[in-house]
């Protein structure tokens, strides 16, 4: 049984793959599994991973398969965990890239305290010259994944799941998954593990190199992508109901409203040329529906910038739109 298995979904990337293979080459943990999913990849992308790791002392520990037909990266990874044999999974995308010493701190960090859940930090890099910007979750402490630790990080996480890695029999256990939609099935998996893990630690090292690149399946224009978050955030709640809303019901509201309603507006404002007040009303009234009662939630009370947001997108929506674009320069 490998330490860590890493599985790496595969499309349209032969520009950015080799920089991905690379880093992983480089790891300086040694036993590990790369597991790259092929899913119907239309350029040479898998044949340059072959070609890269052909000869190298670390060939062995990399694993082919292909998806039984092309589903986007959440089916991939799916996919991909049904071979993995690692103590703990990690997962990197193909067009990003790792530190060296990424999964030997990870894994140690994991082993040492027997947890669930052990992560890092990312950095993201913006290919259209916007200056490079770290991304920090919060640091809760070691061991016991308690009621104040989880309450604080479902709060305060700023998501990334690549920057974890899973104990492979936990995520087995709590039936832990990837959604099947092509839109925040990454979201969906993390606030899952964060509903059912009893277990956490951390490590400081800002390892996680993601790339922002404009025609990338995260940045691509789609109007109706916003749907689909909302769906799939929707789904977040039925698993949290199915867990520990009970307990937590004022925290999974908060990430409903930050993550599931405002993210999905700024993402929808930032994402078409042309954005349509009735579409923000259209999220707002979702929202309603949802969670009657949001405005009475506490974490909600205590940030004057999402009330003020939220407050714009129910009443003037036009502004808000103005109030995205101007947050996202």
């Amino acid at each position: 049984m490998a330490k860590v298995s890493i599985i790496v979904p595969v499309y349209g990337v032969e520009d950015y793959i080799e920089h991905c293979v690379s880093s992983l080459l480089e790891q300086t943990l040694d036993d590990m599994e790369f597991i790259f999913v092929d899913d119907h990849s239309p350029d040479s992308s898998m044949d340059i991973v072959r070609l890269l790791v052909k000869g190298h002392p670390r060939e062995k520990q990399f694993v082919f398969v292909q998806t039984p037909q092309n589903g986007g990266a959440g089916p991939a990874r799916n996919y991909g965990l049904t071979f993995a044999t690692g103590e703990y999974i990690g997962f990197v995308d193909s067009d990003d890239w790792v530190s060296p010493e990424a999964y030997r701190h990870l894994y140690e960090a994991a082993k040492a305290s027997d947890v669930d859940l052990c992560y890092g930090h990312a950095v993201k890099h913006f290919e259209d010259g916007h200056h490079d910007v770290e991304a920090h979750n919060p640091i809760v402490g070691t061991g016991e994944f308690t009621h104040d630790r989880r309450a604080s990080f479902l709060v305060n996480y700023a998501a990334f799941f690549t920057t974890f890695i899973y104990r492979r029999s936990f995520l087995e256990a709590a039936s832990v998954g990837f959604y099947s939609s092509g839109w925040s099935e990454d979201s969906y998996f993390l606030a899952c593990a964060l509903f059912s893990a009893t277990s956490i630690t951390t490590i400081p090292d800002v390892f996680y190199h993601y790339r922002i690149r404009p025609n990338s399946a995260s940045t691509r224009t789609d109007g109706g992508k916003y749907l689909t978050r909302m769906a799939v955030y929707d789904d977040v709640m039925t698993r949290a109901k199915q867990t520990l809303y009970e307990e937590f019901k004022d925290e999974v509201d908060f990430l409903y409203i930050k993550k599931g309603i405002l993210s999905t507006a700024r993402d929808y404002v930032g994402g078409v040329a042309r954005p349509k007040a009735s579409v923000l009303r259209s999220i707002t009234a979702h929202l309603c529906e949802q969670l009657p009662q949001y405005r009475r939630n506490p974490y909600l009370r205590r940030s004057l910038s999402i009330s003020a947001l939220l407050g714009l997108m129910s009443h003037c929506p036009l502004l808000a739109i103005q109030a995205f674009k101007v947050l996202d320069r």
